[in-house]
Order: C-alpha cells, then sequence, then structure tokens
C-alpha cells in the first residue's frame, strides 16, 4: 500500500510541472526529473528489502508424498487439495483418517503433514453347516477371538462325531478356534448304529451250531446207551429181542462224527462268556469316547487279548488265548467272529493250534462249516432249511493217507416231518469201495428202518436192501460162526437154537447174478454212543441184519421158509417204509453221484483260510 501512494505522488507533481509551463524543457527540468527518478529507485529498492518469505508444505500418507505444495507464502494456511487420505484395512484392523500430524498451522517453515488414521478390529462370520443336522445359529466375532465348541447338533439316526473346518470333512475342528477371516465349520455324522447292542447280539448267538437244524432224536446225546448193551457174543445163541437196534448206519454216522469233532470248536467259544459282558462294557466306552472312530479297538484282559471292530455293516471280534486243553494240552487257540447286520450273516473262525481249525457260515436257515482235525482229516459240512421247514444238508470228507488227502467220502441227507432220507458213499470197512448206499430213518425215534445199497461187481449191479432183524418175525435167537474162506457170507448162521445152517437161496436162472444170494442174514456195523463218565464215547457194533436183492423182495418170506423147513419167517415192515426206500434210492443215487465230488480238499482248506491278525484295516 506504501509502493502504491509513492507512485501516485510523482504522477501528480510531474502533472504539475508540466502545467505551470509550455516551454521547453530546461535543465532545471531535466535535473528535477532525475531527481524524481533517483527517489523512485531508492524506494523501489527499499521495496524489494522487505518481502514476504514462501516455503514448501509437503503432504504424506502411508509414507508417500502424495502432494507438494511450493512457495506458500509464511503465514499462510495450508491447504491439502487431494482425496481424503486412506489405509487398507488388514486381516486384523479396519482404519480411518482423523487428521494430519502435527496440527495444521500458519507456514513459517517448511513443513511435511503426515496423514494419521484411527485403527478399529475386524469382525467375521462364524457359520455352522450341520449337514442336515438341527440349526446351529452363526454370529460374528472380532478378529482373533477364541471360539469355544457350541452345543452338538441332532439328526435323527445319526451319532454326531465333530466340527470339520472343510467341506470334504478332513480336517477337524481343534477347540478353542482362533477367528482369523469368516469361517464355515461343518458337522460330520456316522449312522447312528448301536454298535455296543451289535456286539452283545454277536457274542450271545455265537454259539448257533450246525446241531440246531436236526431233530433231536438224530442226535447223539439223545441215542445214548449203556456200554453193556454193545457187547454181545455171538458165538453162543442170543434172544433177538436183547440184540442192540437203533443205532446210526455208516452214513449218518459220517454226519454224526462230523458234527461231534467240530462240537470241540463249538466248546472252545464258551471262552467268550467270559469275556463278553467285559468287551461290549469296553466297546461301548470306546465309543463313548471316540465317536468318529468305530473302525478298530483293541484292549487286553488277563491271558486274552481282544479286538472289536466295525466295518461296512459288519462287526468284527478277534481273541486270541493260551491254554491247556484235554487230550490236547497247552493250545495257542484264536477265535474270530463275525456279524453281518445287514445280512443277517455270521461267521466265526476258530484255530486250535496248528493242526485243527474251523470256520463257520451261518444265517437264520441255513450254515457251512469247513475243519481240518488233527493235521489227518479235512471235511464240508452244509445245511439248509426250505420254506416248509424242510432240511437238507450234504458233507464231503477227505483223510490223509501218507501224506495225500485222496481218500474222499461224500453225504446228502433229507429231513421231513417223519423220515431222514441219507444218500453217500461212505464206508469204513472197505477201503476203496465205490458202492452208494441209501438209509432211512424215523425221524420221531431217530431209528434206523433199513438201507438199500447199489454195487458193481465184475459188471454186475447190485441192488439189496437190508433191514434190522427186529423187524422180522420167526426168528427169536441166533448164532453165529466163522465161515470158511469159500462161502459168499463170512458167518455161518444158526436160528431159534437150531444146529443146521440157516440157509440162503441162490437167484438162479440164467442171468448174470445166478449165483449171487437173494437173501442172506450177516452182521453189519451200526454205530451206537454211551456214557464214559462225562464223556460221551461212540462205538461200532455189530448187529445181525438181512438183505434182499430189490428183485426178489416180493419172494423173500416163501423164499426162507422154503429153504429153511420148520421156521415161519415173516417181515413186518409196512410196504409205506419199504417202497420210501426204494423211491429213495431210485431220486436220490444219481444226483448223489454227480456231485460228491464237487467241494475238493483244497476248496476246504480254501474256506478255512488263515488266522486272522488283530489290526483289522
Amino acid at each position: 500500500m506504501k509502493r502504491s501512494i509513492k507512485v501516485f505522488s510523482i504522477i501528480v507533481f510531474s502533472f504539475f510541472i508540466i502545467g505551470c509551463s509550455n516551454e521547453s524543457v530546461t535543465s532545471t527540468d531535466i535535473s528535477a526529473t532525475s531527481e524524481l527518478t533517483n527517489i523512485e529507485e531508492q524506494t523501489s529498492q527499499k521495496e524489494t528489502t522487505t518481502e514476504v518469505n514462501t516455503y514448501t508444505i509437503t503432504w504424506e500418507v502411508n509414507g508417500v508424498e502424495v502432494e507438494v505444495d511450493l512457495n506458500v507464502n509464511q503465514g499462510a494456511m495450508p491447504v491439502y487439495d487431494g482425496l481424503t487420505p486412506t489405509k487398507s484395512s488388514t486381516n486384523e484392523f479396519y482404519y480411518t483418517f482423523t487428521g494430519w500430524a502435527p496440527t495444521i498451522n500458519a507456514v513459517v517453515a517448511n513443513q511435511t503433514y503426515v496423514a494419521q488414521f484411527s485403527e478399529s478390529t475386524r469382525e467375521y462370520s462364524v457359520a455352522f453347516n450341520s449337514n442336515g443336522g438341527s440349526l446351529v445359529e452363526g454370529f460374528d466375532v472380532g478378529y482373533g477371538s477364541l471360539l469355544e465348541e457350541p452345543q452338538n447338533p441332532t439328526k435323527e439316526g445319526y451319532r454326531f462325531i465333530g466340527w470339520y473346518s472343510n467341506e470334504s470333512l478332513t480336517t477337524k475342528v481343534e477347540w478353542p478356534l482362533e477367528v482369523l477371516g469368516d469361517v464355515t465349520l461343518f458337522a460330520a455324522w456316522n449312522e447312528s448304529v448301536p454298535y455296543g447292542d451289535y456286539l452283545s447280539g454277536l457274542l450271545s448267538s455265537y454259539g448257533a451250531n450246525p446241531t440246531q437244524f436236526i431233530p433231536d432224536s438224530l442226535l447223539k446225546d439223545l441215542n445214548l446207551v449203556s456200554y453193556t448193551e454193545t457187547t454181545v457174543d455171538y458165538s453162543s445163541f442170543v434172544d433177538t429181542t436183547s440184540v442192540l437196534y437203533g443205532g446210526f448206519g455208516e452214513q449218518w454216522g459220517m454226519v454224526s462224527t462230523n458234527l461231534e469233532q467240530s462240537q470241540m470248536f463249538f466248546n472252545v467259544l464258551t471262552t467268550v462268556d467270559l469275556l463278553a459282558s467285559t468287551s461290549v462294557l469296553a466297546f461301548n466306552n470306546y465309543l463313548d469316547s471316540n465317536p468318529e472312530d468305530t473302525a478298530n479297538y483293541s484292549f487286553n484282559e488277563s491271558i486274552y487279548n481282544v479286538t472289536i471292530s466295525y466295518r461296512e455293516g459288519i462287526i468284527y471280534y478277534i481273541l486270541d488265548f493260551t491254554t491247556n486243553l484235554p487230550m490236547l494240552g497247552e493250545q495257542t487257540i484264536q477265535i474270530a467272529l463275525s456279524h453281518d447286520i445287514i445280512n443277517g450273516i455270521k461267521e466265526g473262525r476258530i484255530q486250535i493250534g496248528d493242526a485243527n481249525a474251523l470256520k463257520y457260515i451261518s444265517t437264520k436257515d441255513s450254515y457251512q462249516f469247513a475243519i481240518k482235525y488233527a493235521g489227518i482229516r479235512r471235511a464240508y459240512f452244509e445245511i439248509f432249511r426250505d420254506e416248509e421247514d424242510n432240511i437238507e444238508g450234504r458233507i464231503f470228507e477227505y483223510l490223509e493217507i501218507e501224506g495225500v488227502y485222496s481218500l474222499g467220502s461224500s453225504v446228502q441227507f433229507f429231513i421231513d416231518e417223519e423220515y431222514l432220507s441219507v444218500v453217500g458213499n461212505k464206508s469204513s470197512s472197505m477201503i476203496g469201495w465205490s458202492g452208494t448206499i441209501v438209509e432211512l430213518y424215523d425221524v420221531n425215534t431217530g431209528r434206523l428202518l433199513g438201507y438199500e445199497i447199489q454195487e458193481s461187481l465184475s459188471m454186475i449191479t447190485f441192488n439189496t436192501l437190508w433191514f434190522n432183524l427186529n423187524d422180522t418175525s420167526g426168528i427169536n435167537t441166533i448164532k453165529f460162526e466163522e465161515a470158511p474162506l469159500e462161502n459168499n457170507n463170512p458167518y455161518l448162521v444158526y436160528v431159534n437154537g437150531d444146529n443146521e445152517v440157516f440157509e440162503s437161496k441162490m437167484v438162479g436162472g440164467l442171468s448174470l447174478k445166478t449165483s449171487s444170494r437173494r437173501y442172506d442174514i450177516e452182521l453189519r456195523t451200526q454205530y451206537f454212543f454211551y456214557l464214559d463218565g462225562e464223556d460221551i464215547i461212540k462205538t461200532a457194533v455189530l448187529v445181525p441184519m438181512i438183505f434182499v436183492q430189490q428183485e426178489n423182495l416180493s419172494t423173500l418170506v416163501s423164499d426162507i421158509n422154503s429153504m429153511n423147513v420148520g421156521l415161519n419167517f415173516d417181515l413186518n415192515i409196512s410196504s409205506i417204509i419199504y417202497n420210501r426206500i426204494i423211491n429213495d434210492y431210485t431220486t436220490l443215487i444219481d444226483p448223489f453221484i454227480l456231485q460228491k465230488e464237487e467241494i475238493t480238499s483244497e476248496i476246504i482248506v480254501s474256506f478255512i483260510g488263515e488266522v486272522y491278525i488283530h489290526d483289522i484295516q
């Protein structure tokens, strides 16, 4: 302002001089003008030395200079012309601009202003996907919060396992869970299977064995006799009413023997009784503590090593121990049981030492087992019940001879309400015998009613019916003496105290059987059981039986009476029984022959398998 006043005074003074004279400028004028010029220059120099200072103002955001203001006059208020400063959020914090540091003041020097921000903890959502279970509400929490496990959801028919951090349910959450971002947790479930109940069911039903399909009357325990009844001396006359009848023939005897020997293994199963309660309790406790792991559980109890497992609908129970067994001494034993819950199939495998093993598979209406016994015998047994409660079964047996399991026998049997029909090729007395026998039993009494044998000798096929002598009349006493070697019958037979030998009759005629006997009486083997202390002993007993060629049955009575003067013989078996034997013989033999070698010794060994390991994977 001062500068403007000085310039204006000079101009006014100049016009005043001009106005006073129109004459040319004199030296006096020049002198005056020069003086004025000097005054002006001096004034200008004074003004230059008093100008305002300017400064640089810098604006910095997040360590970066975002604006620089040059030549800002001293005393001026700095102004930031950019957008409101921002700072990127982190996982942990949000940032809000709060102003500049230092506080903005009038410019007095170069200055850098730094943007200031306040921070606030970020919040994240926690969501729960219960995978079909009950709703678990989600919520928001701050970064770094530690979550405790929520209350378990529920799902009908399923057992809750736990929470997982990925949808594929491979990474289980460890609690407390630190929240470092949005998170969704996924519920994992196991089908709510009553494992403990299944194990209880398995251990309470292991005792099922093939005898449950057999009528009691046909089991050895119901056919016990006294030992004295099994020792009959036929070297002198014996009253036929005192002769022991009603035993098992060779074919059903084979079935009975296999059932008997399998019982040794089933008796070992009683060990399971000792551990059943402990095993169920231990397994249930394990499941409560480890709901997500039902694959495998092992524990030791005294001398017993136990593994319990549930996999794909099947529950397993494996038991190993060492103990002393009667007649066998100290043996390492393994019992391996399983139950297919869905299909109702139960399996068991029992190993006793190295030489003895049995495996069975059972359902409500069937039972199969294979056995290797004492290192010299292998057998396979199967039995089925149809919708009408009729029973059908078969058995294959192989004996070792000089290290080779080559001697095989097979039996099929059929049980209805009245009769047991058995067809087989078992013959203990004739090694290599190739015939076939059909036996018939009364189901109610278990009594052998008779049998028929098919046997081929020298191109001749014999069809021979055999009946118990106590099913006849007219023969009251009987005696046997050893016959000469040339006799067809190994014995000389005497009846009713007569000193004359009982006479048989040849077929005669022009057939290939001309010199064969139509009928005769021989001693045949039947099997009986008696008690010796607490043991049931099986014994072979020779009993008198009468045979007749099937084609000569109709003339049997007249043939015997005509050949034996004074004898009043009669066959007391009803036509229903002998016709049933003949019908069975006709219908059962050919199918039997077709399948009698179907199950080989190698198949039996494969079915039995090997000892199980405890880690079921």
